[in-house]
């Protein structure tokens, strides 16, 4: 038996890599410092010594009673907000495109060709 072969072209596609990019982050800080003005109050009792009358329409002056006077102070309240200052996108770029490939294909060619019957020849007159 006498296998006759033929080649045929298959063609695939393989994926590799043609570079990329690795982002990283960190966070950073620095120190600021920002001036505010505040207020603070203070009371101040002042004694001093007299010696005078009451006078008319003082006459109540004899009596119980009280009465408060506060003092307020202002103090400084941080309050921190973090906002999005920039955005980075990325994203890749796909293209297509046709690619011709060009290869040599190899088969086996077979070729009969008849032998000469020898019983024709042989079959000439025969000496004996």
């Amino acid at each position: 038996m006498i296998p006759v072969v033929e080649e045929e072209l298959a063609v695939g596609k393989r994926e590799f890599d043609v570079g990329g990019v690795c982002v990283s982050t960190h966070v950073s800080a620095r120190s600021v410092a920002k001036t505010v003005s505040v207020i603070e109050e203070r009371i101040i009792v002042d004694r001093r010594v007299v010696d005078r009358p009451i006078e008319d329409g003082q006459a109540d002056t004899f009596r119980d009673g009280s009465f408060e006077l506060k003092a307020s102070a202002e103090e400084p309240i941080i309050t921190k907000r973090a906002h999005v200052v920039e955005e980075i996108r990325i994203h890749k770029d796909r293209t297509e495109r046709v690619e011709t490939v060009n290869d040599t294909l190899r088969h086996t060619e077979v070729e009969l060709s008849e032998l000469p019957d020898r019983r024709r020849v042989e079959a000439g007159p025969r000496t004996r």
